[in-house]
């Protein structure tokens, strides 16, 4: 079995919480979700977003949501970049 070195599993570690962070640094809640599309885009990973429904849930409408939707979207990140 394939085993991911230190430096892949660090690597990755990284890479999801830049994308994180370039998405939580949006400070206007009505940017959000453009902003996550946008981010997902250059990670060839809106098309998979698209079709799990992320940017279809009713946080995207709710800005008291802002929390639940970022762990939502970090939850998203931690299963799909590998």
């Amino acid at each position: 079995m394939y085993q991911k070195s230190d430096a892949v599993k660090q690597a990755r570690k990284e890479l999801i919480q830049q994308t994180l962070n370039k998405i939580s640094e949006t400070r206007d809640f009505r940017e959000l979700r453009r902003r996550t599309f946008v981010v997902f885009a250059h990670l060839w990973l809106h098309i998979t977003a698209e079709k799990e429904g992320l940017f279809k849930l009713e946080e995207w409408s709710q800005p008291e949501s802002r929390d639940k939707l970022i762990e939502i979207i970090k939850e998203f990140l931690i299963r799909h970049i590998k």
